[in-house]
């Protein structure tokens, strides 16, 4: 009885609620809404990058080095592991993994060279103060008496006065059998120089500054990747040549001796890429540091910190809920320490309309000196146009505008930050003769550090910013962590902030085309020749006069 006066209740309750509802078949009645599945997260990328994760990283790197005599340059195996090192973390990131073979000349000294004079007194000179190698010299060792061809002195007014060697009918005068020929700079490339006295007979070539100003120290420079000459070449400074001069016009007879280690070859190296499946194909954005390391040691700070900075920044960005507006691409270049040679590979090879595509590229290389400065790379020439490091005139539109980015978030983290110089001879410089904006950031490497960069950033002036660079001592123990993960993050937070951007173009101003400054045997409007030897020394990539 009880559950039968229940049973009426709720039937009465039922249609109570109808009356006051109007309609039991939902007609007037409003559906509750169907939840709706909250959207991921806001991803910021710069949160994701740890000091673990690129220690990790850069020890891995190092591993690899010490189980390959001490290096990663690009055709050793070294390199491959770290290629493979590189694809294995990403192997599961969504990210599509490619790699561009390409075949270069190798040159690499595995010794220092040296210069002699054997008479008429004994006397040694030294690399850097009054001699470099010729990239792609002649490796091995040679002796004779000095021969001159055709110099000036004094020297003319302006540059490429002399045309000292350029012609076969320079040496018609003079016997280079067995001999060192001494060449002065100027009108033509130095493999001309070089080739034209090796067919005299020369055993090796001394090419000495022309003598103006600008032109007086020694002479850093290449004979190009694509003849390979016998005899080694050597650039040494106005001041060596017009001593040597002195001696041979006083009747001494001065003999010297140079000799060259290491190799000059042809070899396979390969550049290494990951991007995102999604985002606009029709604005690029591209991030790169080199992977390989000089020969002479592991290369952890360069640039083990900015391919360990780029690969996390990769794993992080494939496997969070991140679709970005545009393509990311990653890249890890190979031969950057012969020339940027991959880089150049890389936009020498690409059809006109991926060029094109290319929005802008974000450069990082040696971001953890241990006696660093917070350097971000003065894009826009607006800080460091007339300082004598600076090799650039003119710099592609867009550049200040991936520069204040920088500048804007370290602003942010209440972090002093110096303006730049672009010295070049890194692989944003490829990207510059392009016309693609470029920046990117750089802690120091064999400069010194002043007072002002002690008080700002903390270290030690009149040290260098890395007293290990280039040498077996650039290992994780070499790296300041700090910094590294400041830059790691700062390099996440840039590449984000244009990857999220969807304004025509990337940048809102690029109404123009982009202007290509590319020009074989050139860089983008170089400024001051003598001081192309300040960051990343011997790496011309093309032939010079």
């Amino acid at each position: 009885m009880i559950l039968r006066w229940n049973s009426r209740i709720v039937v009465l309750s039922i249609l109570l609620s109808c009356l006051f509802w109007k309609g039991c078949d939902g007609s007037d009645v409003e559906t509750p809404p169907i939840p709706v599945k909250p959207e991921a997260p806001e991803i910021v990328l710069e949160n994701t990058i740890t000091t673990d994760a690129l220690f990790d990283h850069v020890q891995t790197f190092e591993d690899i080095s010490l189980s390959h005599d001490l290096s990663r340059n690009s055709v050793s195996p070294g390199y491959a592991r770290s290629m493979n090192y590189i694809e294995d973390v990403l192997a599961d990131s969504g990210l599509l993994i490619s790699e561009q073979e390409f075949e270069y000349r190798v040159f690499m000294e595995t010794e220092t060279a040296t210069l002699e004079m054997m008479s008429p007194k004994h006397e040694t000179f030294g690399r850097g103060k009054d001699f470099y190698t010729m990239t792609y010299s002649g490796i091995g060792r040679a002796s004779g008496e000095i021969a001159f061809v055709k110099p000036m002195f004094p020297p003319g007014d302006e540059p490429d006065t002399s045309s000292d060697g350029c012609e076969s009918a320079d040496f018609d005068h003079v016997d280079l059998t067995g001999k060192i020929a001494v060449i002065q700079r100027g009108t033509c490339e130095f493999i001309i120089k070089a080739y034209n006295a090796e067919l005299r007979g020369a055993v090796a070539v001394l090419i000495f500054n022309e003598g103006q100003e600008d032109r007086t120290g020694p002479i850093v420079g290449t004979l190009g990747e694509h003849f390979k000459m016998d005899i080694p070449v050597l650039g040494i400074s106005y001041a060596f040549g017009e001593e040597l001069y002195d001696l041979a016009a006083s009747g001494e007879r001065p003999s010297l001796e140079v000799s060259v280690k290491g190799i000059n070859t042809t070899a396979q190296a390969c550049n290494l890429f990951a991007e995102t499946p999604y985002g606009n194909e029709k604005q690029v954005v591209m991030m790169g540091a080199h992977l390989d390391s000089v020969i002479q040691g592991p290369g952890i700070n360069d640039n083990a910190s900015g391919a360990a900075a780029i690969l996390e920044i990769a794993y992080q960005t494939g496997i969070r809920p991140y679709i970005p507006e545009n393509k990311i691409r990653f890249a890890w270049w190979a031969a950057e320490e012969e020339g940027c040679i991959g880089s150049y590979h890389y936009l020498d090879a690409i059809e006109p309309g991926d060029m094109r595509n290319i929005a802008l590229y974000l450069n990082f290389d040696s971001i953890a000196s241990h006696n660093f400065v917070r350097g971000v790379e003065d894009g826009d020439l607006s800080n460091t146009l007339m300082d004598p490091r600076n090799v650039y005139l003119e710099t592609p539109d867009g550049c200040g505008a991936v520069e204040q980015v920088f500048l804007e978030y370290f602003a942010s983290k209440r972090l002093p930050v110096k303006p730049t110089p672009l010295t070049g001879f890194t692989d944003y410089q490829p990207f510059a003769e392009y016309g693609i904006p470029f920046g990117g950031l750089f802690t120091g490497l064999g400069g010194v550090k002043t007072e002002e960069e002690a008080a700002r950033f903390g270290g030690v002036a009149g040290r260098p910013y890395d007293s290990c660079y280039h040498t077996p001592c650039d290992t994780v123990i070499n790296l300041n962590f700090d910094i590294f993960l400041q830059n790691a993050k700062a390099a996440a937070h840039a590449m984000q902030t244009f990857a999220d951007r969807k304004v025509t173009g990337i940048f809102e101003s690029s109404g123009k085309p982009r202007t290509s400054f590319h020009q074989p045997g050139k860089t983008v409007q170089p400024l001051r020749e003598q001081y192309h030897d300040q960051y990343h020394k011997d790496r011309r990539r093309r032939p010079v006069r």
